[in-house]
């Protein structure tokens, strides 16, 4: 190299000092620490050489060990002990009357077995539907679609009349810090929905049904937010 700007984090003036020659057959030589590193990994299989073992292959030759232990004193003494009892943590509700099947399922780190499960046409022979014409859900996310524009209204005018906060405190608290208040005017209550867009309907059917009681003169109840969807909600 002779330019300049290859290099200039060391000055030219030093590594145009140095030639081929004083690199090569470097990675043959033998280096100080080379000598160190070797005597330490020498040190350490000397001094930790039974904590090196293949753990594995132990479990494994314990295990067949105490299969053909097993083995033995089934054909000796007539008592079939091979098939061992299943343990507890693999039918953690058993007490609960759930029949587990033979297939082992892992979630999250912990293993059980699968609960057993019928054939469909046999689970559900004897279900019957019928529609419901007279009775309401509580909750109705995910149950009762309802057709509700969030996007904010441009036509509101937003004023906070102090006289109403105290009627509606019930509503603050409950909405907390999931949901800011813009305005009460003409009693149209608007807050910003900051929460979970999931959420929105069930948390404004909720405020609704807070709002009979505690402000009865209510004419619309507006929770508002630009937001389109959840994070990941793609």
């Amino acid at each position: 190299l002779q330019r300049k700007e290859f290099a200039n984090h060391v000055g030219h003036e030093v590594w145009s000092n140095y030639g081929p020659s004083d690199f090569e057959d470097a990675d043959d030589q033998w280096w100080d620490d080379d000598v160190y590193l070797a005597e330490t990994v020498r040190h350490v299989q000397a001094v930790t050489s039974e904590f090196l073992t293949d753990h594995d292959a132990l479990g494994a030759a314990n295990d067949e060990r105490r299969y053909w232990d097993r083995v033995l004193w089934s054909v000796f003494t007539g008592e079939n002990i091979t098939q061992e009892a299943i343990p507890a943590y693999l039918t953690p509700d058993k007490d609960r009357g759930i029949t587990y099947s033979d297939e082992i399922i892992e979630m999250k780190g912990k293993i059980s077995l699968h609960p057993f499960q019928p054939e469909p046409k046999d689970d559900y022979v004897n279900d019957s539907f019928t529609h419901n014409e007279d009775m309401d859900v509580t909750n109705k996310i995910g149950t009762i679609r309802v057709q509700y524009d969030w996007s904010p209204r441009t036509d509101l005018e937003h004023v906070i009349e102090p006289e109403k906060l105290d009627k509606i405190e019930p509503l603050i608290h409950y909405v907390n810090h999931a949901a800011i208040l813009r305005s009460t005017k003409d009693n149209i209550l608007v807050f910003e929905y900051r929460g979970q867009m999931r959420h929105l309907i069930g948390t404004r059917a909720a405020m609704m049904q807070i709002a009979e009681t505690c402000f009865p003169e209510l004419v619309d109840l507006r929770l508002e937010t630009l937001k389109r969807a959840d994070k990941y909600d793609f």
